[in-house]
């Protein structure tokens, strides 16, 4: 996972169009919020403990230093295939708004949304459909343009109830080089290792610190115990699992990482409110409609 350069001095916000052969960034964060509309391209998306399927028409709005990443589906990285990703990411600080306009009154809800952002937001519907539409048309304008079409955006969504929290983790702080590095390795790690068997002194090991202070420290970092958040990060991936017809309930609490049946079953009607096989029967039932 990297750390991704802040945006120029010079600039309140950075608009890009992605036309690429596949995703090729590694789990990264940066300081900056990011809003990613996903024109083509299929694949995996990670944001913060939150692992979902994405598709052409995806969008997220990523608060500072979540840790994100989009993974394109296996046949992308396939030789001799015409297959593409394009995305259109708008990148902007935190204090884009904190100036005497962005402490109006007015400006309360945007505020409130972008303090959502910080877990993640996924935005859906008519509100997606709106503001694809306005991204679109950014590419287009000249700078004084795509700041107001920003701050159209940013108001359509805030304005709406379409949109749902993805990660049950936020980064509230800003980092050292040291702190930063530190992080990434963590994170990447339990990221690439969480289907398998993790043992926590290993983890520690690759934080370089002690078991009793990377325990302190990582829960000063993402809010939740080590334990707490593998658990979460395996379940949401077991969430996954469960909306393909290719895993039984079984295969996916293996799948996911857990060794006993028993312990998936309990632990996810906890977290959902539903077992395993409640869920994968309402999202059937809703493909059906």
């Amino acid at each position: 996972m990297k750390n991704v350069p802040h945006l120029p001095g010079t600039s309140s916000f950075l608009l890009r169009d992605m036309i690429v052969p596949y995703f090729s960034n590694p789990f990264h964060f940066h300081p900056e919020l990011e809003l990613t509309f996903i024109v083509q391209g299929s694949g995996i998306r990670f944001v913060g403990d939150n692992i979902e399927y994405f598709g052409s028409g995806d969008m997220v709005l990523v608060g500072a230093n979540l840790p994100h990443r989009w993974k394109n589906d296996k046949v992308y990285y396939e030789l001799d295939n015409d297959l593409y990703s394009r995305a259109i990411v708008i990148q902007f600080r935190e204090n884009f708004l904190r100036s005497d306009a962005g402490e109006l009154p007015e400006m309360a809800d945007i505020r409130n949304m972008l303090t959502l952002a910080k877990r993640g937001l996924k935005i859906v519907g008519a509100t997606r459909q709106k503001v694809a539409k306005r991204m679109i048309a950014m590419l287009h304008q000249n700078s004084i343009e795509r700041i107001a079409s920003l701050l159209l955006i940013l108001s359509n969504i805030a304005a709406s109830n379409e949109y749902a929290v993805l990660s049950g983790t936020s980064i509230d702080q800003s980092y050292t080089r040291s702190d930063t590095e530190r992080i990434s390795r963590v994170y990447a790690y339990i990221m690439e290792n969480f289907t398998d068997e993790i043992n926590l002194q290993d983890v520690a090991g690759v934080a370089n610190m002690s078991l009793t202070a990377f325990c302190r420290y990582f829960k000063s970092v993402t809010n939740k115990t080590f334990s707490t958040f593998l658990l979460e990060t395996r379940l949401n991936y077991a969430c996954k699992l469960l909306l393909s017809d290719s895993f039984n309930i079984t295969q996916v609490a293996f799948r996911a990482g857990f060794n006993n049946l028993s312990y998936f079953n309990r632990q996810f009607k906890k977290m959902k409110g539903i077992s395993p096989l409640q869920y994968k029967k309402q999202f059937l039932q809703a493909q059906t409609y």
